[in-house]
């Protein structure tokens, strides 16, 4: 009796871990001799966090995206308070709730980053209001507090999170905090809403360029326009799709995928959350399996998979009849066996719903994205060429996937059933005006840039801490 509860609390808590909110920077294990060097940015830090300094946009209302070197985490400069206090904050497109490290907090996770309090601030207001966030990696609690926050120029009050604690989780993690840019009710203290309310953006939406590190210093351009998107980003129109309604995220229909223009025997029906906050791609084990069956040399071990090193497939997901192409040199990790063999960041870990997919930063590197509030839609468009680095062109309006950054859709990647995308179909325009859980009151090498900041343990005993802890605490209640 008691063994089936203790194996029915197991397994309910991998389900609780698997369906926590987004920011989802997890590498996995890859289930070789050294998995640890699967991405030494990450989990080997030397006790330094590297940021690199994205360059300053020049589009009024923006910010430069600075990353830690390894695309994995995303971050702009936040400045709090009446003494201009700046702290990195991670760019959260599925997070409703905005928090920073509090300087009350005394885990170890709080003493490795910047922390915000009184003494930074005298405009600070704290209240009594908790708030607790749980993600799919790690989380932080502690109170609401209220005071100036600027990002961009643009500086409006806001009421956000004061963490007074976080889990070792956190630790690996560059980000002093969470800018929450994620779907909420317009009443909802966010940060978006903010900027809204004060007539500061002419419309209610951010796009967002990421850069990719192995583009050295010039493809270091990484940028979040508030109000209108940068067409110099992207070439052509964007091709805009809406959301799926009653959802707390950005989530849209997927109408396939494939790889290097031939269809993938992905599930019918399926929706991609994209999340700026989550470093790799995360589907249903089938799905990876269908997309990896194509990646000539892929191999299996559990959730993941590993490809040739010198792979140069393109994987391509079609959305509101578009191929937008995956570039060989995100879906590819560092060696796992110190030799030819790579991970992938395609992995078959279904974190949300049966039919959802988990769509991070290995997409969103290739594509323009715009997230608008007004319209409830998400925009893409193919990069340009002055968009990480000195890659050429990626639009093309050839009808093979392959060849380009985005194509129009061809049959043979709608797979997947169109009947999914219940909001209907998509429109293309060329601007803004073509038409997490939270509880709380408040609804390579890097490039030469970079600097450093102090830092702890690794990700993966920091996750498997946390799920012991979990189960101990489910055990005790048990007892």
């Amino acid at each position: 009796m008691v063994a089936n509860m203790i194996m029915s609390l197991f397994f309910l808590i991998l389900s609780l871990v698997g369906n926590a909110l987004a920011f989802y920077p997890y590498v996995p294990n890859y289930d070789t001799q050294d998995a640890a060097d699967a991405s030494p940015s990450l989990t080997v830090r030397d006790n330094k966090y590297t940021i690199v300094n994205a360059k300053q946009p020049t589009q009024s209302d923006s910010a430069p995206v600075d990353q830690d070197g390894g695309d994995l985490t995303y971050m702009t400069t936040v400045t709090f308070g009446s003494q201009g206090a700046q702290y990195h904050m991670l760019i959260d497109s599925s997070g409703s709730q905005s928090w920073v490290f509090g300087s009350d907090c005394t885990t170890q996770a709080c003493n490795n980053h910047d922390t915000f309090g009184t003494a930074n601030s005298n405009t600070l207001k704290t209240s009594s209001t908790p708030f607790s966030v749980g993600y799919g990696t790690g989380n932080v609690n502690g109170v609401l507090a209220t005071d100036s926050v600027t990002v961009a120029g643009l500086t409006v009050p806001l009421t956000f999170g004061l963490a007074s604690n976080a889990t070792d989780e956190f630790l690996s993690y560059p980000m002093d905090g969470i800018l929450a840019l994620g779907q909420a009710s317009s009443s909802d203290a966010t940060f978006m809403n903010a900027l809204s309310q004060q007539g500061h953006i002419p419309s209610k939406l951010f796009g967002i360029h990421l850069s990719r590190d192995v583009d050295g210093a010039n493809g270091n351009d990484g940028e979040i326009d508030f109000g209108t998107p940068n067409s110099d980003y992207y070439s052509g129109s964007l091709s805009y799709t809406p959301i799926i309604p009653d959802q707390s995220f950005w989530q849209i229909a997927i109408d396939g995928a494939g790889v290097d223009g031939k269809s993938a025997s992905v599930g019918p029906q399926r929706n991609a959350i994209l999340d700026t906050g989550t470093s790799f791609v995360y589907m249903p084990l089938s799905d990876a399996q269908a997309i990896h069956s194509l990646i000539s040399g892929s191999s299996q071990s559990g959730e993941t998979f590993t490809v040739p090193c010198n792979t140069q497939s393109t994987v391509q997901i079609s959305i509101s009849n578009v191929n937008y192409n995956i570039s060989y040199q995100d879906i590819v990790s560092s060696s796992t066996d110190g030799g030819t063999t790579c991970g992938s960041k395609i992995v078959g870990r279904q974190t949300f719903g049966p039919n959802q997919w988990l769509v991070g930063d290995v997409f969103l590197k290739n594509v323009y994205a715009v997230f608008d509030f007004d319209q409830n839609r998400v925009g893409f468009g193919a990069k340009t060429a002055n968009a990480n680095g000195d890659d050429p062109p990626s639009s093309s309006t050839t009808s093979s996937p392959s060849t380009s950054s985005a194509t129009s859709s061809t049959s043979s990647l709608a797979s997947a059933s169109t009947a999914s995308n219940s909001t209907g179909g998509s429109s293309t325009q060329s601007g803004p005006d073509s038409a997490a859980q939270s509880s709380g009151s408040s609804s390579g090498t890097p490039a030469p840039s970079a600097t450093t900041r102090s830092v702890g343990a690794n990700f993966a005993s920091g996750s498997t801490n946390l799920l012991m802890s979990v189960v101990l605490i489910g055990l005790i209640s048990l007892l």
